[in-house]
């Protein structure tokens, strides 16, 4: 889930998404028919990934003062924007919904390297991790509330700031040697295109906890996994 409020940076915001989802209904009714192309979609598990971005670009690259009245009201709008999203998804059928956290974003390589502490070379930025999680707490608040209303649907919250701070706080429990840099390049900037095959890596991408210096290695996100089994069990039950 991304807030089309990106400073120049090119996401998808979440009226194409479901712009796109009305589209692939349609090539799948087609295919199949409208009674198996709503089975589907009635049956299917939809998973959305709620708001990094929104925070790494807007408060990570310090476009916004961190006053308290800015800060909540950032987060609501998040919040908001994450609602109507959610009711569109229920709206063209969806019954099985996953909406994964905010990670503790304050531990970026990234947000890290533009945050340099005057301590310690490399630190995570605690003002940052504070604001996912209290926009985790709104979160799980608002699908609680939305499940109690919605019997028929199910509205799962899943979890990935504690698996990944605890990778983060207790490397060496998971096999890493190095959680505060990426693998790929110089481990500090780089994301995306940035990473790529003229790119240096690590010689080992299993002792990092992170491949750039945004996204987590292959090994990281099996740990996630492993710690979210109860979440997708949740997902895939009967429904009433």
């Amino acid at each position: 889930m991304q807030v089309n409020f990106r400073y120049g940076v090119k996401v998808i915001d979440l009226e194409a998404q479901l712009q796109y989802l009305d589209e692939y209904k349609q090539k799948l009714e087609q295919l199949i028919g409208k009674e198996k192309m709503e089975y589907n979609i009635k049956n299917a598990a939809f998973v959305i990934s709620c708001g990094t971005n929104d925070l790494v670009y807007t408060y990570g690259l310090d476009y916004l003062p961190l006053e308290p009245e800015n800060v909540a009201s950032y987060l609501q709008l998040m919040l908001n924007r994450n609602k109507l999203f959610l009711e569109g998804l229920k709206d063209r059928g969806a019954r099985r919904i996953g909406v994964v956290g905010l990670p503790p974003v304050g531990c970026l390589p990234i947000v890290m390297t533009l945050h340099p502490s005057l301590y310690q070379p490399r630190s995570c930025v605690e003002s940052l991790s504070s604001m996912a999680i209290d926009f985790n707490k709104m979160l799980i608040h608002q699908l609680n509330i939305m499940q109690a209303s919605q019997p028929n649907i199910i509205i799962v919250y899943a979890d990935i700031y504690g698996p990944l701070q605890d990778q983060y706080s207790y490397p060496y429990k998971y096999g890493f040697e190095v959680v505060d840099k990426g693998c790929c390049g110089t481990g500090l900037f780089e994301g995306s295109l940035a990473c790529n095959l003229m790119s240096p890596i690590c010689n080992d991408r299993s002792k990092y906890a992170f491949w750039d210096a945004i996204h987590p290695t292959e090994r990281s996100y099996y740990f996630v996994c492993q710690a979210l089994h109860a979440t997708v069990d949740s997902i895939v039950r009967p429904i009433n």
